[in-house]
């Protein structure tokens, strides 16, 4: 068994390459917005990293600039800064940004995957409380495949885990989205093809993840002991299901 955590938008960077679409005050504010990275993720990611005793690999710029977590055909894939961009500088932010990440996280994968029996691999992400005015009903979410039956039985007993540490923490199961849209665990899952591999984004509210505060650092140390209690005594059960 071996684990991998991801943080696909750690941080709201801008490279060169794409300094000029950020350069009016209205892109300059959307940087510090809440679309423009998923603020508290990384931070979180490195607290079950730690705990974990496992990998991070995190991406270090906006998804304003290119969105990692998307396919090539995803009309998210450039933000309305970037797509006024011409073909050949978006085709070199494909080729110097989001490949290299897509690429380094399925040679580590199917690396990890040749060592061990099996990997978890659980991507971090933050999401806004509000979205078109309304406020988001939940804490955090775990976004799987409901088909991988591995995926699905894990996730149930993590979130009960969770309430049985955290209980005033809200989780709920495929919220804010759904573990089958378009993401890099769901590419993962199809170019890996190996039922043993269980992707996972643990999504986090930014109501309460992007606030360096000591109890939400507290909060983020107890989601890490409860994924290693799962870990601890349940996993193999579900490596069995695989």
């Amino acid at each position: 068994m071996t684990i991998l955590i991801t943080c696909e938008h750690a941080e709201n960077r801008v490279p060169e390459l794409a300094e000029t679409c950020f350069a009016a005050p209205a892109a300059e504010a959307a940087l510090q917005g809440p679309w423009a990275a998923d603020w508290g993720a990384l931070t979180a990611a490195r607290v079950l990293a730690s705990t974990l005793n496992c990998p991070l690999i995190s991406y270090p710029f906006s998804r304003l600039v290119v969105d990692v977590n998307r396919s090539l055909r995803s009309p998210r894939l450039f933000s309305s800064y970037t797509k006024k961009l011409a073909a050949e500088p978006r085709r070199q932010l494909l080729d110097r940004y989001y490949h290299p990440y897509r690429q380094r996280l399925e040679q580590v994968s199917r690396r990890m995957l040749d060592q061990e029996r099996f990997l978890l691999h659980i991507a971090v992400h933050s999401f806004p409380c509000f979205r078109q005015g309304k406020p988001k009903r939940a804490d955090a979410g775990l976004l799987y495949d409901p088909a991988c039956e591995p995926e699905r039985s894990f996730c149930l007993d993590w979130a009960e885990e969770i309430y049985y540490e955290i209980p005033c923490l809200r989780i709920r199961r495929n919220y804010p989205g759904r573990g089958t849209a378009d993401r890099l665990t769901r590419s993962l899952r199809h170019r890996l093809n190996s039922p043993r591999y269980l992707g996972i984004e643990l999504q986090l509210n930014q109501a309460w993840a992007a606030r360096p505060v000591a109890i939400r650092d507290q909060t983020f140390q107890r989601l890490a002991e409860s994924l290693r209690a799962i870990i601890e005594h349940s996993l193999p059960q579900h490596a069995e299901a695989a």
